[in-house]
């Protein structure tokens, strides 16, 4: 919000003056925040190509382990523990990307930047509980609850990361 005085000895050029500096900067503005977009739109898809290996080489190392295994049927607490995982490793993959975006537009110390670092670092050690109740499966469970952890998570990731394109598009 700007506020502009402008005293003259013609009140029409004095309006039209002073019309036209609010309408620069409105449009400086919208110039801004347009650019600000295409640089976030420009960083996402940059990010598309490297998300989707890392998508096909989880879901390769799945398959190849439940084609070498014939171990298809995880145990229910498997599932669980499977689960739960997936949730923080899905709200962790949303603050990274909102991490990476903030940090185009400020600094490590900015407010934006450490919330989302704290809220990332909770979950951290949420992830490390987790963590620890999956080592006391069995091994078979162990390893597929990993590798089918990391195929949901790299799938979800790209999933994130496509809508976020999106979303940027429209701007």
């Amino acid at each position: 919000l700007i506020q502009l005085t402008l005293a003259g000895p013609n009140p029409d050029l004095t309006a039209r003056t002073l019309n036209e500096i609010g309408n620069s900067a409105v449009l400086f503005d919208i110039n801004s925040q347009a650019t600000e977009a295409s640089k976030t739109l420009d960083f996402l898809r940059s990010r598309v190509p490297d998300v989707k290996h890392s998508l096909d080489l989880a879901e390769q190392r799945l398959n190849d382990y439940l084609g070498q295994s014939g171990n298809i049927q995880l145990s229910d607490e498997g599932k669980m523990l499977l689960q739960k995982m997936a949730d923080l490793d899905t709200q962790e993959s949303t603050l990274q990307v909102q991490l990476a975006q903030l940090k185009q537009q400020y600094t490590d110390q900015s407010f934006q930047v450490q919330q989302v670092n704290t809220a990332i670092a909770q979950l951290n050690t949420e992830h490390q509980a987790l963590e620890s109740e999956i080592k006391k499966l069995p091994a078979e469970d162990q390893i597929q609850v990993g590798l089918t952890r990391d195929a949901d998570v790299q799938n979800k990731i790209y999933v994130n990361l496509l809508d976020k394109i999106q979303q940027f598009e429209i701007l």
